[in-house]
């Protein structure tokens, strides 16, 4: 199911949630009917972040841990396997509300020419070491939540990243602001990230100093959930 953004919810071994129609443009992120679990009931929330990734139709990707070779196609598969991995593993072990396992849904689609899609993420893919930015719609900047991006799209200039550096910036998409400060030298030149306190090698932090086993957190799913 493809828009802006959907919250599908599933009763694990009872029924399927029945949703409202999917629409266009400005309407095509609805959220679900309200519904509070029975006692003891599990409800998984499956959140779609859909984005489109303009790429040039002959552009290459190596991967550094192997020297595998992408094209367009290959390089989302690849991160879209490996960010939704990070996400569902880490969130599965903890429950929003007591009740309700959130799942994330990552849907890159590629665009080699044309606009793409109404209503999707928009990400550029640039060169191999460029430093990869997200900017939220209506948001002054990246250090604090926002829930717009549940209603308007965001856009992207991304290098040539890694799962877990995907994974980060799509909890952008998903409204999760940066839980670091950048470190600057005596030039101003950006040499580290110092994380918040208490977030030290969370996903939205300093998460190269983390593992899977840090990247994903209570708050961190509280803050999804909210």
């Amino acid at each position: 199911m493809r828009g802006r953004l959907t919250r599908t919810l599933f009763l694990l071994g009872v029924l399927a949630i029945a949703l409202p129609p999917m629409t266009e443009g400005a309407q095509a992120r609805p959220m679900t009917r309200n519904r509070i679990p029975k006692e003891g009931e599990i409800v998984v929330v499956v959140v779609e972040v859909p984005i489109d990734l303009f790429i040039a139709p002959n552009r290459r990707f190596r991967r550094r841990s192997d020297g595998r070779v992408y094209g367009p196609q290959g390089l989302a598969n690849y991160w879209e396997t490996g960010a939704e991995n990070i996400w569902n593993e880490g969130l599965r072990n903890f429950r929003y509300r007591g009740c309700y396992v959130l799942q994330v849904d990552i849907q890159f689609d590629v665009i080699t020419s044309g606009r793409g899609h109404s209503g999707h993420h928009r990400v550029v893919v640039r060169r191999s070491g460029y430093r990869s930015r997200v900017r939220r719609p209506n948001t002054p900047g990246l250090g604090i939540d926002g829930g717009d991006v549940f209603d308007a799209s965001g856009t992207g200039n991304w290098g040539t990243l890694g799962p877990s550096a995907v994974a980060h910036k799509v909890g952008h998409f998903l409204g999760l602001g940066d839980d670091y400060t950048d470190v600057e030298d005596e030039d101003g030149n950006v040499v580290g990230a110092e994380a918040d306190e208490g977030r030290e090698g969370t996903l939205m932090a300093n998460h190269r100093q983390g593992s899977r086993e840090t990247w994903i957190d209570q708050e961190l799913t509280d803050r999804l959930g909210g």
